[in-house]
């Protein structure tokens, strides 16, 4: 079984050594509950919302001194200087151009920085609108980056439902009634995402953090999915025959197994740097930490290489160079578990989600997760945030309740592969 455990030094071989030890003695640490990045001014460390965007402590006391000073500046070095945080201070005129292109203004001083976790908690439930005193604050459109659907699955080539008559090819029996599912997504699926309700209530009121929080996510998806980017280009070159393919069904089953094994050590090692930059996830502990990964390693593999599912073919390039391609993927994880896989995939292609949506699914999804948690009510708080956020999202994109309703169901069928592929051994055959 595929696992990372917090004392020892193997998920296949990989070290955690490093940790974090908030969960001793039951005490955590306390921390700003979000990761805002960048400071949109000068690039440094952004410590919160300040004047309206996520900026640096410099900053944000460079702006407000020259707002109350009423200060008038001068460049002497060509009027296009470098605002970094080592040369912030080398001319003030276009660092304070750099502010305003920015977004910095006083309208935004009333969001202020992210309130203690009391107060984000009656900011945030869903069931306490009626606490609500903040006013209205309107993002910037230049805040996070615009909604491009044809960088999503536009170009997918539509989804295969397996009708041939090989037994290999049918569609897999998926019961997603009797499963024993352990994510909070699909206990309501049918009215989990009520958009007027929560249009209504939070959701209108708070747009500018949940622009924040999209804006960080998709920073970091297009981080730690560069990789599979690439190989969907190229695979897009191959269906298109303007490149090679790089099919080898030749290969051993040993050698498959072990690149299967190479790969799913790439990822984990990968997701677990991802998530630990996620907006909010450095509050946890390492204990619900880990437990939030283990429970979720192929679910987010799954997310992060939505797109090399095409046409009932996986195009996903193995460390020794060579498609990990159906009838591969049948050698090595078996007939069963290929089709289900495919057949989830295909299901997801049909919805053609955008990297936006993508991006809010996986730590979504992470905090979905149920298990024994040191404190649960943390990652349910955090879960609120990004349901809320990805509620946004969907209504930006103008996505209805019959969308919201299959993408529970497609998302259903994770759990099950994920255990499936956790429980993962090889049998030479």
């Amino acid at each position: 079984m595929i696992q990372i455990t917090q004392n020892s030094t193997n998920l296949m071989g990989f070290p955690f050594s490093n940790l974090d030890q908030n969960c001793q003695d039951g005490k955590k640490l306390a921390k700003v509950p979000f990761n805002f990045g960048k400071c949109k001014v000068c690039k440094d460390k952004a410590t919160g919302i300040h004047y309206g965007i996520p900026s640096c402590e410099g900053c944000k006391g460079f702006f407000k001194r020259s707002v109350e000073k009423n200060e008038k500046y001068v460049c002497y070095f060509g009027f296009k200087c470098e605002i970094t945080p080592k040369q912030r201070k080398r001319c003030k005129f276009c660092r304070w151009k750099a502010c305003l292109a920015a977004g910095m203004s006083f309208e935004g001083i009333k969001m202020g920085r992210i309130p203690k976790i009391e107060k984000e908690r009656a900011r945030f439930s869903i069931d306490s609108s009626s606490n609500e005193n903040d006013d209205d604050d309107t993002p910037r459109e230049d805040a996070s980056p615009p909604i491009n659907s044809d960088s999503s699955n536009s170009q997918m080539v539509s989804p295969v439902y397996y009708s041939n008559t090989n037994s290999t090819d049918r569609e897999p029996q998926i019961d997603t009634q009797e499963q024993n599912i352990s994510f909070n997504f699909f206990e309501s699926s049918s009215n989990f995402f009520n958009f007027q309700s929560i249009l209504d209530s939070d959701l209108e009121k708070n747009r500018l953090i949940f622009t924040i929080l999209r804006d960080r996510c998709y920073q970091l998806y297009i981080q730690y999915t560069e990789k599979y980017e690439k190989q969907y280009e190229k695979a897009l070159r191959v269906i298109n025959k303007i490149e090679g393919s790089l099919v080898n069904e030749s290969i051993p089953k040993k050698v498959l197994w072990e690149n299967f094994l190479k790969e799913t050590f790439d990822h984990s090692k990968s997701l677990y740097a991802y998530a630990k930059q996620l907006p909010g996830f450095d509050t946890l502990c390492s204990d619900d930490f880990l437990k939030i990964i283990n429970s979720n390693i192929f679910i987010m593999f799954g997310l992060r290489t939505h797109k090399l599912f095409i046409d009932g073919e996986h195009y996903l390039i193995h460390p020794n160079n060579v498609q990990f391609n159906r009838n591969n993927m049948y050698k090595t994880i078996g007939i069963d578990l290929t089709n289900r896989v495919l057949y989830y995939h295909a299901k997801l292609s049909s919805l053609n989600l955008t990297n936006q949506e993508i991006s809010l699914l996986v730590p979504f999804m992470l905090t979905s997760t149920k298990s024994d948690f040191v404190d649960p009510d943390n990652i349910k708080y955090m879960n609120e945030y990004f349901k809320q956020a990805l509620t946004y999202e969907f209504s930006l994109n103008k996505r209805t309740s019959s969308f919201i309703s299959q993408l529970a169901q497609y998302l259903s069928f994770t759990v099950e592969i994920n255990d499936m592929a956790m429980n993962l051994k090889y049998v030479d055959s």
